[in-house]
């Protein structure tokens, strides 16, 4: 009598457990949560030899409803012709193609009755290909319409150059001459800066130091926009001059600790 009632307690722990689980996946996909409900029956359904039919009824529901969704989305943004952001419908297009090799892993899905679960796909590459070509012409057109602007000396524009440059090769690496125009972008969007180190400090510098003071190494300073030399060079455009002083020197002797020890030991 006492191993039935451990028994019986057990199960109805265990369904305690489980059926909260099974009706937050129903609800989520009920209040169109679609990709959280997809995510929480994939977390269920891993690994189960014999799972649980609702998880595979709700997969099933959210992944269809989210697609549905994201197609339409996607329907309504090329609608729109020449304004078309394509970069949103390449993204559209790629969260379908991501959810769906999610659910992919899981099959074939078979239920705790041994039944299989036929799961609609959208084939979606026609359109990745569609969309990542459009967006890539749209990043591409943008930054050389920057560029154009940075070849007249504004640096704010060659960097915006640069940064649409970048964004048409995450699209597609190779695209026209894309490589040539991002590297023109980044040495137009650079700015020079000439360093002139002066030593104002009314001191007596020891031989030497005044020199090493005076010596700045510059390229620590230096990232991507921003180059700074000490010296004019040749064939550069300086955008600014930085002028630094040294306006107070502390020197202090040098302290010098001996220390003299013998140190012996029998053989």
């Amino acid at each position: 009598m006492k191993n039935y009632l451990k028994k019986m307690l057990f199960l109805l722990f265990a369904a305690l457990i489980v059926l909260p689980g099974c009706t937050s996946v129903e609800k989520l996909v009920d209040q169109g949560d679609y990709d959280a409900a997809i995510e929480r029956a994939k977390r269920y359904l891993t690994g189960k030899k014999k799972p649980n039919p609702k998880y595979i009824y709700a997969l099933r529901d959210a992944l269809e409803a989210a697609n549905d969704r994201d197609l339409r989305r996607a329907a309504d943004l090329k609608n729109r012709g020449g304004s078309t952001d394509w970069s949103r419908v390449y993204d559209l297009y790629a969260k379908i193609d991501r959810r769906q090799e999610g659910v992919r892993s899981l099959l074939p899905l078979v239920d705790k009755h041994g039944i299989q679960s036929e799961v609609k796909f959208v084939r979606v590459e026609p359109f990745l290909v569609e969309a990542r070509n459009n967006a890539a012409g749209q990043a591409y057109a943008r930054g050389m319409e920057a560029l154009q602007a940075g070849r007249s000396g504004d640096k704010a524009a060659a960097r915006a150059a640069f940064r649409a440059f970048s964004d048409t090769r995450r699209y597609l690496s190779n695209y026209r001459d894309v490589v040539a125009r991002q590297n023109e972008a980044e040495a137009l969007g650079i700015v020079y800066v000439t360093v002139e180190v002066t030593n104002e400090a009314r001191a007596f510098l020891p031989a030497g130091m005044e020199r090493e003071l005076l010596r700045v190494d510059t390229r620590r300073l230096d990232d991507q926009w921003r180059r700074y030399h000490l010296d004019r060079r040749a064939g550069v455009n300086y955008d600014f001059t930085a002028r630094l002083e040294i306006q107070n020197v502390q020197v202090s002797p040098e302290r010098i600790t001996e220390r003299a020890f013998t140190e012996t030991k029998e053989i």
